[in-house]
């Protein structure tokens, strides 16, 4: 567990066999106490909330680490405490989505059965923007992906949720 003024987070890991695929997925989810009582203890998602949306959870899937680590496999894994941040609010205030967790960024350690491997995970916000950065050249292609992506970020105000993103690539 991680505690600071602003916030209380647990972070969870765990695997799920799947029926019929022969390697397990293997996941890490951040779960921020102070959202999930900003949003009303609910004991579910709510209509139209995803998880990739969610106020208070946040899921990062580690099946590229299992991967890469094949054969052999993660016993455990370490977040460091002290590398758990936020990118920078883009306005002041900042948007409600900043304080999600899914704009955490943060380093962890897995431990394996051979050895360590240290990871970066980023979060949506510095995904979005790297995914932006990449898709210089072609971005008239991928407006309408980029805006929604912005959006869900909260790296565009609230107010520009009824622009159409067909508008923007005229």
């Amino acid at each position: 567990e991680v505690s600071s003024p602003d916030t209380s987070v647990s972070v969870f890991c765990w695997q799920v066999n799947t029926y019929g695929q022969g390697k397990p997925s293997t996941y890490l989810g951040v779960f921020d106490i102070n959202r999930w009582y900003h949003a009303q203890m609910p004991d579910s998602l709510r209509a139209g909330e995803f998880l990739h949306n969610c106020p208070y959870f946040a899921l990062w899937s580690l099946d590229a680490v299992v991967s890469m680590t094949s054969p052999h496999y993660i016993l455990d894994i370490v977040v460091h405490e002290r590398s758990l941040s936020r990118g920078v609010p883009p306005s002041y205030p900042p948007p409600e989505q900043f304080f999600n967790p899914n704009t955490y960024n943060f380093d962890a350690t897995c431990l394996l059965n051979s050895g360590i491997v240290h990871i970066t995970c980023t979060g949506f916000q510095k995904e979005t923007l790297q995914f932006l950065k990449k898709s210089g050249p072609s971005l008239s292609e991928t407006i309408p992906d980029g805006y929604n992506r912005c959006l869900v970020a909260g790296l565009l105000s609230p107010r520009l949720a009824d622009v159409q993103p067909s508008i923007l690539s005229q």
